[in-house]
């Protein structure tokens, strides 16, 4: 047997395996550590309802500001990781929160795995013109 064969015997293996869970079977919570209305609550309540929408299960998105989103991605990070739990962060809660504590309550790098790019938000920095 070539090495592609074995290869393709074992995706397909874990693959039926995959599919036989019954993956999702209650509804999954989105924690968007933002105040409600928020850019990022607007995008995780579109795409909430997209995927529901395509998996047949309800995704709950539940805002829980405060602390600049640390309070948020704390309960993220100690949540269970069973794939009911996600949080819908945007990239402060991820770079400046934490330059901003000596101590924080979780690491960026090792309490997150990221599963996707939902949207970017593009800032320009202006001035005034000063006027003779």
């Amino acid at each position: 047997m070539t090495i592609k064969r074995i290869a393709a015997m074992a995706a397909l293996l874990v693959s039926s395996c995959a599919l036989a869970q019954d993956y999702p079977n209650k509804p999954i919570k989105w924690l968007a550590p933002l105040a409600a209305g928020s850019a990022v609550d607007a995008a995780a309540r579109v795409v909430a309802a997209k995927i529901s929408e395509n998996i047949g299960q309800q995704i709950v998105v539940e805002n829980m500001p405060g602390a600049a989103g640390l309070i948020g991605a704390e309960r993220v990070a100690k949540s269970p990781a069973d794939g009911y739990t996600f949080g819908a962060f945007n990239d402060s809660v991820m770079t400046m929160v934490p330059n901003m504590h000596a101590k924080m309550p979780w690491d960026t790098l090792k309490d997150f795995d990221a599963v996707s790019l939902v949207g970017t938000i593009e800032w320009g920095l202006v001035a005034g013109v000063a006027k003779p």
